[in-house]
């Protein structure tokens, strides 16, 4: 294997880290949790065993240190991680790192035996496999132990003694990174094969946009929740897409329908929006924090953005491809629930259209015009 094709792989490695961040934060905090829950009973269990049984003495100070450091990152994570996520993979190599110096000093207090290493192989052998993140990292932690467990060692110990606790030690190290470094490599590959199944569930095959059933399941999931005070929906049509397709051919549609998509996409990472394909060319933004105004506003500057884009139609009279536009906001339509916001949106859309297309119409200025029936959710 060239240089090459370790760099290769390394970097693989590092965007997998990346695509899949909130993943790997959530297994790891979820294998921390554990971690330090079921530390936190063993250590307690030899704690009392060390006080009942006069043989099992010696373990008392560890085991101190120990249930301490254990119940110490619970408290943590239940008080500071919410607040401050950035804390776990420091407080999960704390973790480590008290591991490995409390079983190293159990092992140096043992003068080498069999059964004084145990604990230290341990913690070298499993914690790698169980700690989610980049192998230069775990890596590094794994070396500035060696290097001062055998400094300590050598210091402490006759040479025969030390010299078996220093090969013991660097072996058991070894096989704790290449069994970490292949548990990670397959984890990591598992989640990004469950985040592209899901992308190709919940998102649009040709716009790239979330798909009308990760719309759906976005509402169930405010459904549960207390919603904000401001919904909005926009529904958003493009205007005689069916004569462009005519005209200029399926193909060019589909990437006209692409330019769209991406546009979409970043207007709304700028707004703090959500936009989702909503069938054929007919595009829905779910908004949690505008006014009925401020949707308006929003309303208007993506048509303006689509216009901006001058992807000409020639069969249209504005000579390039143009949207209208339909907003409602649930505190001014008084809707009891997403459906009939959908539906007031829709009306004021048809309103738009019947106007005279690429042009934005709320809720308000339907007048009399006929009120679309409610969307019924299809449940996939």
């Amino acid at each position: 294997m060239t240089v090459s094709d370790i760099l290769k792989k390394s970097a693989a490695l590092s965007h997998l880290f990346d695509v899949n961040r909130d993943t790997v934060f959530a297994q790891n905090r979820s294998v921390l949790r554990q971690l330090c829950g079921i530390s936190a009973v063993l250590m307690a269990a030899l704690l009392f065993l060390a006080l009942l049984l006069p043989d099992w003495a010696p373990l008392f100070p560890t085991c101190c240190a120990g249930l301490s450091v254990s119940l110490l990152s619970l408290l943590l994570m239940t008080v500071l991680l919410p607040r401050y996520p950035a804390i776990l993979l420091p407080l999960f190599y704390l973790f480590f790192f008290c591991a490995l110096f409390l079983s190293g000093y159990h092992a140096l207090a043992g003068t080498a035996s069999g059964e004084s290493m145990a604990p230290m192989a341990a913690v070298l052998l499993i914690l790698p496999v169980f700690i989610l993140d980049r192998p230069c990292r775990v890596g590094g932690l794994v070396i500035c132990f060696n290097t001062l467990f055998l400094i300590t060692a050598y210091r402490l110990l006759p040479g025969r003694p030390a010299g078996n606790l220093s090969i013991g030690c660097v072996i058991f190290s070894v096989l704790g990174l290449f069994l970490g470094r292949s548990a990670g490599v397959r984890k990591l590959n598992d989640l990004e094969l469950r985040r592209q199944t899901a992308l190709q569930r919940d998102h649009d095959a040709l716009t790239l946009l979330p798909n009308r059933r990760k719309l759906f399941e976005t509402f169930s999931t405010l459904e549960r929740v207390t919603c904000p005070p401001h919904i909005g929906i926009l529904m958003l049509d493009v205007d005689n897409f069916k004569l462009y397709n005519d005209c200029c051919g399926h193909q060019k549609g589909d990437d006209c329908l692409r330019q769209l998509g991406a546009c979409f996409a970043r207007f709304a990472q700028e707004q703090g929006t959500e936009i989702f394909r909503f069938g054929g060319e007919e595009f829905l933004m779910l908004s949690l924090k505008y006014s009925y105004q401020e949707l308006g506003v929003l309303a208007q500057a993506l048509a303006d953005r689509v216009r901006q884009l001058g992807i000409p139609h020639p069969t249209w009279s504005c000579g390039v491809v143009t949207v209208s536009a339909g907003y409602a906001e649930s505190s001014v339509c008084g809707c009891s629930d997403f459906d009939d916001l959908i539906s007031r949106a829709d009306t004021a859309l048809y309103c738009a259209k019947r106007a005279g297309r690429a042009r934005v119409t709320g809720c308000l200025d339907t007048g009399d015009a006929p009120e679309c029936p409610p969307v019924t959710r299809r449940r996939t």
